[in-house]
C-alpha cells in the first residue's frame, strides 16, 4: 500500500492465456484526501486503473531492432531459469533443458542485470549474436586497417623524397651562385682576357 503504480508477476491474462503478461496497477484515490500513511491512502482509494501488457508483445519489437546484434532473455523474478522465461528474442532456449549462465559463456559480449520494475524483479539477460560475432571476426578490418597503414607509409615516403629533392636543389643551386659570383669578381679584377674551361 504504498500509493505508487505496481506492477504484478507474470500471469496469464483470459485473452492471451499462453503469453506472459503482467498486470500495471495504478491506485485511483478520492481528491482531496490526505495520502501519507498506508492507512489513509486505504481510506481513500476508489479503486485501480490497470493496463495489461503482454510482454512478448512489448519485448519482442525490441528484439526486431536489435535482432541481428544482440540477443536477449527476460525472466521473471531473481530465477533465470526455465520456469520463469518471459521472452527469448531467438528462441534458442525454448528446446534447451539448461537455460543458466553458463550455456552463454561462449558468447563474446554478456551481461546479466537484475531490474526492478514498479516493485517487481525480473532478470534481464543480454549477449551478442551469432551475426554479429561473426561479423567482428572477418579479415575485413584487418585489410583496411593494412590498406592504410600502407598508403601512409608511401605517402611519408613521397613528401620525405619531395622535401630531400628540395633541399638537394637547393643547395645545388646555393653552390652554382657562389662559383658565378667568384667568377664575376675574377672578371671584374682582371683586365685581360679569361677563360674558363671545364
Amino acid at each position: 500500500n504504498t500509493g505508487e503504480p505496481t506492477l504484478s508477476g507474470a500471469t496469464a491474462l483470459a485473452r492471451d492465456a499462453d503469453q506472459g503478461a503482467a498486470v500495471l496497477l495504478l491506485p485511483l484515490y478520492r481528491q482531496d484526501e490526505p495520502l501519507d500513511t498506508p492507512r489513509q491512502r486505504l481510506a481513500a482509494l476508489r479503486g485501480f486503473l490497470y493496463a495489461p501488457i503482454v510482454l512478448r508483445e512489448l519485448l519482442a519489437s525490441t528484439a526486431q531492432l536489435h535482432s541481428q546484434r544482440l540477443d536477449f532473455e527476460f525472466f521473471d523474478g531473481t530465477q533465470a531459469d526455465r520456469q520463469h522465461l518471459l521472452f527469448d528474442a531467438d528462441n534458442n532456449l525454448s528446446d534447451a533443458r539448461d537455460v543458466g549462465p553458463a550455456r552463454h559463456r561462449n558468447r563474446e559480449f554478456e551481461a546479466s542485470r537484475a531490474l526492478v520494475v514498479h516493485g517487481h524483479p525480473f532478470v534481464m539477460r543480454a549477449g551478442s549474436s551469432v551475426e554479429l560475432e561473426r561479423g567482428l571476426h572477418t579479415p575485413a578490418p584487418a585489410l583496411v586497417g593494412a590498406g592504410g597503414v600502407l598508403l601512409s607509409l608511401a605517402l611519408a615516403s613521397t613528401v620525405w623524397l619531395l622535401l630531400i629533392g628540395r633541399s638537394r636543389a637547393l643547395a645545388l643551386a646555393r653552390g652554382m651562385t657562389t662559383e658565378l659570383d667568384r667568377m664575376a669578381k675574377v672578371a671584374t679584377h682582371t683586365s685581360n682576357a679569361v677563360l674558363v674551361t671545364d
